[in-house]
């Protein structure tokens, strides 16, 4: 793989905008132990592809987020990349898990924000749940509710839900 990594820089030289042959050196750096080079060229192959073939660029951004682990921005670029892809249930699934992470970080404002990207992606019950549970902690209550009281017809025994409202419920007395 060493011998064939230098002739991957030299075509590309030659032709820039092949997202393939930029994923083929990237695999070649991978089997040598490159990894920042192997980073490198996943990154300039989702660059690539990332307007016009979103669906091409998540496959590069997934290798990016396995070779950066923790960095949460490349985690909301692979979302965004699955939603420019019309893959919604893969990014409503992404922003749900930075949601959980920020909530573990204690920013509840990021936890909101991507359940709420969540939603978008895919308006599904229980990412609405999810969505008035941050709410709730953040304190916008009647926000909270209104997501809550279309989904409690839906849902009227789901026991998170449940909870969620109650607390909801409870957080307007403690106001008035």
């Amino acid at each position: 793989y060493r011998v064939v990594i230098p002739i991957y820089r030299t075509l590309l030289k030659l032709d820039q905008k092949n997202h393939e042959m930029y994923q083929q050196m990237a695999e070649c750096c991978l089997r040598v132990n490159m990894s920042k080079e192997a980073l490198e060229s996943f990154q300039k192959a989702v660059e690539i592809t990332h307007r016009l073939k979103p669906d091409i660029a998540q496959r590069y951004q997934k290798r990016v987020v396995q070779l950066m682990p923790g960095e949460l921005g490349e985690v909301v670029r692979l979302a965004e990349l699955y939603e420019a892809a019309s893959w919604s249930d893969q990014a409503a699934e992404e922003f749900s898990s930075l949601a959980r992470i920020y909530r573990k970080l204690g920013n509840m404002d990021a936890e909101v924000r991507f359940y709420e990207r969540a939603v978008q992606a895919k308006d599904d019950w229980q990412y609405r749940r999810e969505t008035s549970d941050a709410r709730l902690r953040q304190g916008s209550v009647k926000r909270a509710l209104e997501l809550l009281v279309p989904i409690y017809k839906e849902n009227p025994t789901d026991a998170k839900l449940l909870n969620v409202l109650a607390r909801g419920l409870s957080a307007i007395d403690h106001n008035d």
